[in-house]
């Protein structure tokens, strides 16, 4: 048993290895004293440093779950969140199955979630995106996703938006699309702590200024049902921004409207 605990432990590494290799994160693997796999989580997100130290047992997964260590110097009481880590290990090893990745995505959600109301709390500037560059002037983003269908980030979704007086939708399901319209600081900030955010697929396929007078998408941002695109579709057609929704989300011809506002 312990042959093939160690065998399913090396795969569920070397995955997790690659997965974690973008910038400002890291998955580092080492051999702990007493012969057992340790391997350390670090996450740079939005200022914040936050690290999870993970240590395999020899019959993990088989019978044994990982014990966890989190640190975010920045958080003073790690108990809750380190509580919620532990739980989700345990039912998942109760139930035979690798459970690293659903811990180490849980620890990053919501060390994100920390990093973005730190920052906001701290007033600590979130990094523009590269080429999107803050200013006062409005601006309208569509944004596709491959899907969108974490409970935690949908609401992180609606609840950023409405923190930043962002009007516009989110639709959930396969794809996902994002539609968000206001000052563009605020925008280049908010698509900025949704990429914070572990996407499969995440695609700005519309930037582009408004002019004052253009009509706006719907107040307070809201999301549709998965199966609301013909929602958003009616919704941006509000906006004169139909043609471009067909072109950057549907990938579709556009259709000629008369003026829509954007420059």
């Amino acid at each position: 048993m312990a042959d093939e605990a160690l065998s399913r432990q090396m795969d569920e590494l070397e995955a997790l290895a690659a997965m974690y290799s973008g910038d400002g994160e890291s998955f580092a693997i080492e051999e702990s004293h007493a012969g057992e796999t340790a391997c350390t989580l670090s996450l740079r997100l939005l200022g914040v440093v936050a690290s999870l130290h993970i240590t395999l047992p020899r019959l993990y997964p088989t019978s044994v779950p990982p014990r966890l260590a989190v640190s975010i110097p920045a958080l003073r009481d790690h108990s809750s969140l380190t509580a919620a880590l532990d739980q989700i290990a345990a039912e998942g090893v109760a139930a035979d199955r690798e459970v690293l990745f659903e811990v180490c995505q849980a620890f990053q959600e919501r060390a994100t979630e920390f990093a973005s109301d730190h920052a906001a709390a701290t007033h600590v500037a979130v990094p523009e995106a590269a080429g999107e560059t803050a200013g006062q002037t409005r601006c309208v983003c569509f944004v596709w996703f491959h899907h969108i269908k974490n409970l935690n980030k949908r609401k992180h979704i609606v609840s950023w938006a409405r923190d930043a007086a962002l009007r516009g939708f989110s639709k959930p399901g396969f794809p996902g699309v994002v539609a968000v319209e206001g000052e563009a600081g605020a925008c280049a900030e908010y698509l900025a702590r949704l990429r914070a955010l572990r996407w499969q697929v995440m695609e700005v396929r519309l930037r582009a200024e408004l002019a004052d007078d253009a009509p706006k998408l719907c107040a307070p941002f809201t999301e549709l049902p998965e199966a609301g695109m013909g929602d958003a579709a009616a919704l941006c057609e509000s906006a004169h921004l139909l043609a471009e929704f067909r072109a950057a989300v549907l990938k579709l011809p556009s259709k000629p409207v008369e003026d829509s506002g954007v420059s």
